[in-house]
């Protein structure tokens, strides 16, 4: 039988990823290794080898064949909307317009093709950080909660400055981002769980938005995109002050799309229920 994880050991999951970064990051190391074009940061695969037991492997292998939520089309909505109200944005408002950035073939519509590959070579992080999540709150009343205070944790080395004569303290925008991304993950992990749409989900809405906007940070380029080049302007251009905040905008939406479909999740669940009930019912001796 899988026991749940205690706190002393999650709080040193925490703080034993966050001073490995900060080592990284003081080096001037990457904080990320790509293995035969897959993708590994350490905050999303560090964390499940503190915890890789025998007793896990039964459990890892139903995640992947038996996910617990088997919605077809229900995550389109909170994958699919978001991208659209990119793509449209340029004739939504005037303060995204079409942009004209360098490498436009290259990089810009190569990945649109390649999407699927950079799916495929992100998928394993992504999966080793859900499997982490779902072990860690396995027995816990509140998931939701826990899997936030995880996974908004776990990155704070990425977004909180190395030295405190380093310029701003904080970049809200930043935080604020990693904290909807976490919110987009915890649903995902503690309501919808299904390792093939966290993944999907996950990857799909942030590499649609770094397409679409660009980047100047490489780690992001040389994770979710190619892995030799390192900044990239984005098919949609605005005001630099304005686009710090659209990616705050941006993530809220598969946010609410999520939220509006958890009374349907919730009631899938109640109908299994009632149904497994049933069933229970109707076998000789019981009900």
């Amino acid at each position: 039988m899988y026991n749940k994880l205690s706190f002393k050991l999650i709080l040193f999951i925490i703080i034993s990823v966050n001073a490995l970064g900060y080592f990284l990051r003081y080096f001037e190391f990457d904080t990320y290794f790509i293995l035969l074009g897959f993708r590994f940061h350490i905050s999303l695969f560090l964390p499940l080898i503190f915890i890789l037991k025998k007793e896990l492997r039964t459990k890892i292998k139903k995640i992947f064949s038996d996910p617990g939520y088997k919605g077809k089309f229900l995550p389109l909505l909170w994958i699919l909307i978001p991208i659209l109200v990119i793509s449209a944005s340029p004739f939504i408002t005037n303060i995204i317009k079409e942009g004209d950035p360098e490498y436009f073939y290259e990089f810009g519509l190569s990945s649109l093709f390649d999407y699927p590959v950079y799916l495929l070579w992100n998928f394993p992080q992504m999966a080793l950080f859900y499997i982490f999540l779902l072990s860690a709150c396995f027995g816990r009343k509140n998931k939701f909660l826990l899997s936030l205070s995880l996974t908004s944790s776990l990155f704070l080395f990425e977004f909180l400055p190395l030295r405190l004569n380093a310029g701003p303290l904080l970049n809200y925008s930043d935080l604020s981002a990693l904290f909807l991304s976490a919110i987009i993950s915890s649903i995902l992990c503690s309501f919808f769980e299904n390792i093939y749409w966290f993944s999907i989900s996950v990857f799909s809405l942030l590499w649609s938005f770094f397409l679409a906007f660009g980047t100047k940070a490489a780690p992001i380029i040389n994770i979710f995109f190619a892995s030799r080049y390192k900044s990239w302007e984005g098919f949609l251009a605005c005001d630099k002050d304005i686009k710090n905040y659209l990616i705050i905008i941006y993530l809220l939406l598969p946010v609410f799309f999520l939220l509006i479909a958890l009374p349907f999740r919730r009631n899938i669940q109640s109908e299994l229920k009632l149904s497994e009930t049933e069933n229970i019912s109707q076998i000789p001796g019981m009900g």
